[in-house]
């Protein structure tokens, strides 16, 4: 850690530190929002964000699961086997579909081959007069027979002449036999004995062909009339048609539904408690309202350490800490409400805890009961007890500390060997040049106070998530990998560690500059040699098109980033308002 030399560095002078002051008095801590993760800066920021203070309870779904899932009866499990089995797909059986019989194939090959046949003898018969017939042909038959000609008539599409030159042969060659496979449920012992109306249909329409003469014009049924006939007439038909699914055995989904039961079991428990607590905020934030000092008592505020206690609950506290802060260190910072689905949001969303208490400012937002829950399928009862907004502070007191060990950080100051970030650097050249004289990672962390050895699993330098996305046409796009047990690594960490190769050794400062790490790597999936000719083999690939051009959004960000730092130094340029800087 950075921290274990400020003790090295000596103090600022006051003129210093009030320089130093006033340059970062007017921004708030800036974070770098980088592939998609946001970063603490390595650059400070003194004036004081926006914070809260909130009382909590929080209980463990499985928890409670966990205590009623034996007290689950049968009757419980049969009456919502009973109730839930037609919407819920988890217990419907599997439907199984008779696959074809290989002969029914080659008999709808010969079928389809007859068929191409007739199709090409009609096609004879309406060719050319002077086209000479093939003796004993089915072709030659369907010519003398086809129908008399009448007078012009408009050639039908098949008979157009060809573009292109196009022959009948070349047009034949590409004709291609397809095999048309119905899959249906049995047919059940009504439907079999009673025929359909289409057939009721057309045998009446046969015996009128037959007592009709033979100059009469019958009238053939049409084809959206027949298909209009083919609905049920009667319940009975209907319900033959639209069978009730097949269902799994009670005893093959028994623990299915003992889980479903008892997580509603646990959730009605959690709900009372909360209600019970919830009823006697909302009472004492109705009646604060009317409270006025010179007038009506103020109402005294509830103990929601007594509340909880007495639904057997545990309560806790965060007080005045920033949106940062919660996110990254408290539970309930991680928490979120789930909102319903929409014509907008066909998937629903999520709306984290600290949007829903920073995004509200001022005393009508306290003492408003909020409900989240987390991943971890931990539920929360909550609500904001004090706040305190922006403001730029005076360089006294707990200020004026925080001000001090920045600068003895580094923060913000650049080319500078006075400070604990070079110093840990140079610390850390120092031990990794014993690891690479044999030393042990071990031996080397004992060697510094305030280090310990750490072991990662493999990660990426880039990486789209495992997670599928709820948008099935849209592009995942590639973000910076986090890493279990590295703080906030950054890009300049990864691109230490990924030039290295195996039993190699480097060091690295993570993005926010606060540790400096000695790196060996252990393991390596690929080499680059194997890197650049799967690179190379994949190239015209639309998939990897699309990643390269997120990585160099990434690469333009941060050389955008120091282009502008740049210009700062070259120029000597110094910001007022330093908040109002380029966009970061």
């Amino acid at each position: 850690p950075v921290r274990q030399f400020i003790d090295q560095v000596p103090n600022p002078s006051e003129q210093q530190l009030q320089v130093y002051f006033n340059k970062y008095k007017f921004q708030t801590p800036l974070f770098d929002n980088i592939g998609g993760i946001e970063y603490q800066s390595a650059d400070p920021g003194f004036k004081m964000p926006h914070r809260v203070s909130v009382e909590y309870v929080k209980v463990g779904l499985d928890e409670v699961l966990a205590k009623v899932q034996d007290e689950v009866s049968e009757e419980e499990i049969l009456a919502y086997y009973e109730e839930h089995k037609r919407r819920d797909e988890q217990m419907h059986a599997a439907d199984d579909l008779p696959l074809p019989d290989p002969d029914s194939l080659d008999q709808a090959d010969s079928a389809q081959e007859g068929h191409k046949e007739g199709s090409s003898a009609n096609e004879s018969a309406g060719s050319s007069a002077n086209e000479s017939a093939v003796p004993g042909s089915d072709r030659a038959d369907a010519k003398q027979t086809g129908p008399q000609d009448t007078g012009p008539q408009e050639k039908a599409p098949d008979e157009l002449p060809a573009q292109g030159g196009e022959t009948d042969s070349s047009r034949s060659s590409r004709e291609i036999t397809l095999h048309f496979v119905h899959f249906s449920a049995p047919e059940s012992e009504q439907e079999k004995k009673s025929p359909s109306p289409l057939i009721e249909a057309n045998k009446e329409t046969a015996s009128g062909d037959e007592n009709a003469s033979e100059g009469e014009n019958v009238a053939k049924p049409d084809a959206s009339q027949a298909g209009a006939t083919e609905t049920p007439k009667s319940g009975s038909d209907q319900e033959a048609r639209f069978k009730e699914p097949k269902y799994k055995p009670l005893d093959e989904v028994r623990d299915y539904i003992r889980q479903r039961v008892a997580a509603e079991k646990a959730n009605a428990i959690i709900d009372a408690k909360f209600a019970a607590i919830r009823k006697r905020m909302n009472s004492f934030a109705a009646a604060r309202q009317y409270a006025d000092e010179d007038g009506i008592a103020i109402i005294k505020r509830p103990n929601f350490g007594e509340l909880a206690d007495k639904q057997g609950l545990r309560a806790d506290s965060v007080q005045l800490r920033s949106a940062w802060y919660f996110q990254r260190d408290t539970d309930i910072g991680r928490s979120f409400q789930r909102q319903p689905r929409s014509q907008f949001n066909p998937y629903g969303s999520q709306q984290p805890y600290v949007d829903i208490v920073f995004g509200q400012m001022g005393e009508q937002s306290w003492w408003n009961v909020v409900e989240t829950i987390d991943d971890e399928n931990f539920r929360y009862l909550s609500w904001k007890t004090d706040e305190a907004l922006t403001k730029t502070p005076k360089l006294e007191g707990a200020v004026r500390e925080a001000v001090v060990r920045a600068w003895k950080e580094g923060s913000g100051r650049t080319e500078v060997k006075d400070t604990a970030r070079f110093l840990a650097r140079q610390r850390g050249e120092e031990l990794a040049e014993a690891l690479r004289g044999g030393a042990t990672v071990a031996e080397v962390a004992a060697q510094q106070a305030g280090s310990r050895q750490l072991t990662t699993e493999a990660f990426s330098w880039l990486t789209s998530g495992s997670a599928p996305l709820a948008n099935l046409f849209s592009q995942s796009q590639l973000r910076l990998s986090e890493i279990d047990g590295i703080d906030q690594a950054g890009p300049d960490f990864m691109q230490a560690a990924f030039v290295l190769g195996v039993g190699d050794v480097g060091v690295a400062m993570n993005h926010p500059q606060t540790h400096m790490y000695m790196i060996r790597i252990t393991f390596q999936n690929k080499n680059s040699e194997v890197i650049q000719e799967e690179f190379l083999a994949h190239l015209e690939d639309p998939r990897t098109q699309q990643q390269i051009r997120s990585a160099a959004q990434l690469d333009w960000q941060l050389l955008s980033e120091r282009w502008f730092d740049e210009i700062n130094r070259s120029i000597n340029l110094v910001w007022l308002n330093p908040a109002a800087r380029f966009s970061r």
